[in-house]
């Protein structure tokens, strides 16, 4: 697993300015008679919501960069142009085709009804592999090995700290290493067996389900919006929207959250979960989709490649239904994560945020939706 690009806090001093160039940046909205029709939960239980074709602006702008490096308030040290440039250029986007995204990450007990019907045996459970969970009771040694997730690693660091983040072969998405419920989004599944489940759907239903083109994601995320957060920019108020990391998770195991420098544990409010949290928990967004931000990473189609952006923006006009690389580059095949987790903070979860893995590593922190084509 690599890290995340870095991400730092705004003032709230700044929001003016910010929803000002948001709206400078929006994006055109499709147009009512572009929305497919509603649908009713499919065969594992899938409630599918609608999204309209329609263009957006995708990415990190040079202008937004600069407003997040301005109001860095919390820590430092100061953000260098290299931790956001995996998302630039920012640039536009057409979505041809209107689609039906899953408004939940796939839960436990979906994925247990793919596993029950065809038998199938997840990247984590084969050779006794396993997958990347966490020990709650295991100790920090300060080797920082557990900061997978693009938490920043400068400034202060407790000595030890209780939890951590370890491969070991009993984690499998049967047991990430903490309690989750039935309705709880699945983890320690990998890309390849997040797309398996997608085919068993595709014979079930008789129609193409698929991953989310990384695209489809972050145009469904926005939903209209042209910011950072689909809830506004203001993460003070994430734990209406989100389950991130924040003083449920600090309460559990000191530490942790202290480094990811943005939350005060001391002043904000809390999400009252630790971990994972049943899907629907929190308000969705514009879209109705529920999870954007935090809960899981969700996997995506495309392959990563930190230069896809510059290579779309270098054929002119708005990509079409983009796809992502067709082809892995010399550093590795990785395929694209978004969306951030319970243990990310509120601005590495942005809708701009990617990261990526190897498509048959599974972690405790990720997940997936899915897409119904039309």
């Amino acid at each position: 697993m690599h890290r995340a690009p870095r991400a730092w806090p705004i003032r709230v001093s700044a929001l003016p300015l910010l929803l000002a160039l948001a709206s400078s940046l929006a994006a055109r909205p499709a147009r009512a008679e572009d929305r497919p029709p509603a649908r009713a939960a499919d065969r594992a239980g899938l409630t599918l919501v609608p999204v309209a074709s329609g263009e957006f602006l995708m990415g990190t702008s040079d202008e937004q960069a600069d407003l997040l490096r301005a109001t860095f308030w919390r820590s430092a040290p100061i953000p260098r142009d290299e931790d956001m440039e995996t998302e630039k250029p920012r640039h536009r986007v057409r979505i041809s085709k209107g689609f039906y995204i899953s408004a939940h990450e796939v839960t436990v007990a979906q994925f247990r009804r793919f596993v029950t019907a065809t038998g199938y045996v997840t990247d984590a459970e084969k050779d006794n592999r396993g997958g990347r969970g966490f020990d709650r009771a295991g100790h920090d040694d300060n080797d920082g090995d557990h900061i997978d997730e693009g938490a920043p690693g400068a400034g202060a660091r407790p000595k030890k700290s209780t939890g951590r983040f370890e491969t070991a072969a009993r984690y499998t998405w049967k047991n990430p290493g903490f309690p989750q419920g039935e309705d709880h989004p699945v983890v320690l599944v990998s890309w390849n067996d997040a797309a398996r489940f997608c085919a068993w759907l595709s014979r079930e239903e008789h129609a193409t389900y698929r991953l989310p083109t990384e695209a489809e994601w972050e145009y469904a995320a926005r939903a209209g919006t042209a910011g950072w957060l689909s809830f506004g920019d203001d993460p003070t108020v994430a734990h209406r929207f989100a389950n991130l990391a924040d003083a449920s998770l600090e309460k559990a195991h000191p530490g942790h959250v202290g480094r990811q420098r943005l939350v005060d544990v001391a002043k904000d409010p809390s999400d009252g979960f630790v971990y994972t949290a049943p899907v629907g928990t929190f308000k969705p967004n514009a879209f109705g989709l529920f999870d954007v931000h935090g809960n899981v990473w969700e996997w995506c189609l495309d392959r990563y490649q930190r230069t896809y952006y510059q290579q779309l923006q270098a054929l002119g006009g708005p990509a079409v239904d983009p796809r992502g690389p067709a082809a892995p580059d010399g550093n590795g095949d990785f395929r694209v994560l978004r969306g951030g987790s319970f243990y990310t903070d509120a601005l590495v979860a942005r809708v701009t945020s990617r990261l990526w893995g190897a498509p048959n590593d599974p972690f405790c922190y990720v997940g997936f939706r899915v897409v119904r084509e039309r």
